[in-house]
């Protein structure tokens, strides 16, 4: 019994040399894997900082347009009175209206596109994300794999059946005879 535990000591004792090997090599790969989350996670932020910076600056420039088209109408205003006209007769309203439909018209473009460039950047940073959580979990079970790999590749090829204990069988005489 003793000679058997000899011999499966070096067996043993390499599968944990190749065991320590392949968890050290799974540890780098998690660690390695860590610091693209922090690099993933940084640039997803930015991305979400900078949708936010485009809808606000698309707030501002619907705000400058609703401004330029209030200061048209007010100069229209003015060189309508000026030149003697009336500003409330319908053709000074029609043009009035145009001016304001015309800035209302920019305003709203203004906003769409800076809603359009916050979606767009939102859906690029969710998907950086879910790239990052993928390529986590792919790192995860290739460190596993490793791990596997290397005790499958260093454990013994052709493992030693144990032997099987023999019960010796009884011999039973029914009724005293053997015949």
């Amino acid at each position: 019994m003793a000679a058997a535990a000899k011999g499966m000591m070096p067996t043993v004792m390499a599968n944990k040399g190749v065991l320590a090997k392949a968890g050290v090599g799974a540890l780098s790969g998690i660690l390695e894997g860590n610091m693209a989350r922090r690099a993933t996670n940084l640039e997803a932020d930015q991305m979400a900082q900078r949708a936010k910076s485009a809808f606000a600056k698309g707030t501002v420039g619907a705000a400058e347009q609703r401004r330029q088209a209030s200061v048209t109408m007010s100069n229209a205003r003015a060189a309508q009175a000026a030149s003697g006209g009336v500003t409330t007769d319908a053709q000074a309203i029609s043009q009035l209206a145009g001016i304001d439909q015309v800035g209302e018209y920019n305003a709203m473009s203004a906003l769409y596109g800076a809603k359009t460039e916050q979606q767009s950047l939102q859906r690029a940073e969710l998907m950086k994300r879910y790239k990052d959580k993928t390529a986590r979990t792919a790192k995860m079970f290739e460190g596993l794999g490793t791990v596997v790999s290397s005790y499958m590749d260093n454990s013994d090829p052709k493992p030693k059946p144990r032997p099987v204990p023999m019960i010796k069988p009884t011999v039973s005489y029914a009724h005293g005879s053997n015949t």
